[in-house]
């Protein structure tokens, strides 16, 4: 008698694989960060796209940066729907996760605040 997996274990995915690798973007939806994320990248809120995802506060859209042709998820957060004590968790939150680096974990790639 012993220990034996009944499946073989799956093959580990390399999380640096262009078509394994999702990043997201954080764009704490302001005025003045709009016109430098359009300047970036094509798709999201600005030129049309459809959201992915929509919450109470935020939405995600798929996005391609201009010049590298990565693809990314922008989620647009509606800061003034938050109160103040929640907009500074977020922020907080935010940079928490930008240290973050785990394979079940999406990573944010770039914050526009």
């Amino acid at each position: 008698m012993g220990c034996a997996p009944s499946k073989k274990a799956p093959k580990e995915r390399s999380r640096h694989s262009a078509s394994h690798t999702v990043q997201q973007m954080v764009h704490v939806h302001d005025a003045a960060t709009t016109p430098m994320v359009e300047s970036m990248y094509d798709g999201g809120p600005h030129s049309g796209g459809k959201a992915m995802g929509t919450g109470g506060t935020s939405s995600v859209y798929p996005v391609t940066h201009k010049e590298s042709g990565r693809k990314y998820a922008l989620k647009v957060i509606g800061m003034e729907r938050l109160s103040k004590a929640k907009r500074e968790q977020l922020l907080v939150e935010v940079d928490i996760m930008r240290t973050l680096d785990h394979p079940n974990i999406i990573r944010i790639h770039e914050v526009f605040k």
